[in-house]
């Protein structure tokens, strides 16, 4: 797959993941659905936010770093950075929902996703260099 056809997928998928957000905030009642409907939402808020942060983490990436990076390394990384962000804001959504959110508890999350992206990416320079 070239770059652009990933490209073109995945901003496809976003707004068709985004398009199914908006369907599941507008026709579900979070009071009166069931454990379907609840899952239903933080999928597709979580896919939608993937998406997002990976195209936006891409954009970024590109536009900033014009070493001699292959863009297969660039894409996995904003993939990577997307899935621990777009986690982490689905997690405090989902503390918040249950009023189990509190400060320490996003800093902690925080700091744990960030030990995680760095444990990651230092794999990567380690494979890299063998």
């Amino acid at each position: 797959m070239t770059l652009k056809q990933y490209l073109l997928v995945m901003s496809l998928a976003t707004l068709l993941c985004i398009t199914a957000l908006g369907f599941v905030v507008y026709s579900i009642n979070p009071n009166e659905t069931g454990i379907f409907g609840i899952i239903l939402f933080y999928a597709s808020f979580f896919l939608s936010l993937l998406g997002l942060f990976s195209l936006v983490g891409f954009g970024i990436e590109s536009l900033t770093k014009k070493s001699e990076t292959v863009a297969f390394r660039k894409v996995r990384k904003s993939f990577r950075q997307g899935v621990l962000f777009a986690s982490l804001l689905c997690v405090v959504l989902m503390l918040a929902h249950n009023e189990l959110l509190y400060w320490w508890v996003i800093v902690l999350l925080a700091l744990a996703l960030s030990l995680i992206e760095f444990v990651w990416s230092r794999e990567g320079v380690k494979r890299k260099k063998l």
